[in-house]
């Protein structure tokens, strides 16, 4: 079982820090990502401090590192991904490399039902597909059961959310044996012809001493990680 950090600025402005990432490698995370851009007909996101959190990452020797680009309605997949690989290559160069003091590199499309876009499965597909053919690098795609559920295309790795049975603000190991322990989560339950390869299970876990953190469980080896990113022909 691994665990993960999916992260964003506002992390930053909660207060994490390089070091926050040193003490989550210590305490064995292990898979980091945080968000690179998001881009509407009106505007791109760029992510202020993507690159210096995932070149901490990088260095506190967390093994598995993502991007990930949220998808947006109103811009074409192509265009939207076309932006997060520049982004990318600019900000964090050595995650579209070889690996160098990590063990993979991998992107984390963001597809969700917000109330002011209430965005298609088929264009995180696209764009998931999108950033394979840019990159060669395996998207994995974030798409909750409660917005998307058996309407998700193909067959790609799925990130689930659901927050059931993780109860108060706690540890991210706490948090996760109350979910596995009182079976009160199904977020690894078949949707879309598959189960889930990685369940974001709480919104609000410590890790690395940092408060308020997305917190993430892969049910598997980082064998078994790898092997899930990994490009197939």
């Amino acid at each position: 079982m691994i665990f993960g950090w999916d992260a964003s600025d506002y992390d930053h402005e909660r207060g994490m820090r390089a070091e926050h990432l040193h003490a989550a490698s210590a305490d064995g995370v292990g898979f980091f990502t945080h968000k690179a851009t998001e881009q509407t007909p009106k505007t791109v996101f760029a992510s202020r401090h993507f690159g210096e959190k995932i070149t901490a990452a990088r260095e506190a020797g967390i093994p598995f590192l993502g991007a990930y680009a949220v998808v947006r309605t109103g811009v074409a997949p192509t265009e939207q991904a076309a932006t997060a690989v520049e982004f990318v290559r600019t900000h964090a160069p050595f995650l579209l490399e070889a690996p160098d003091g990590f063990r993979g590199f991998f992107w984390q499309v963001d597809l969700e039902h917000w109330d002011y876009d209430k965005v298609e499965a088929e264009l995180g597909e696209a764009m998931a597909t999108e950033l394979e053919q840019l990159t060669g690098h395996r998207a994995v795609l974030y798409a909750p059961r409660w917005a998307y559920g058996d309407g998700l295309p193909g067959d790609r790795p799925l990130w689930n959310s659901d927050y059931r049975g993780s109860g108060d603000p706690a540890h991210f190991r706490d948090q996760w044996d109350r979910v596995a322990v009182h079976d009160a989560n199904q977020g690894f339950a078949a949707m879309s012809g598959r189960e889930p390869h990685i369940l974001q299970y709480a919104s609000d876990a410590v890790i690395g001493g940092q408060h308020t953190c997305d917190a993430n469980v892969f049910r598997g080896t980082l064998d078994d990680f790898a092997d899930m990113i990994t490009m197939r022909a």
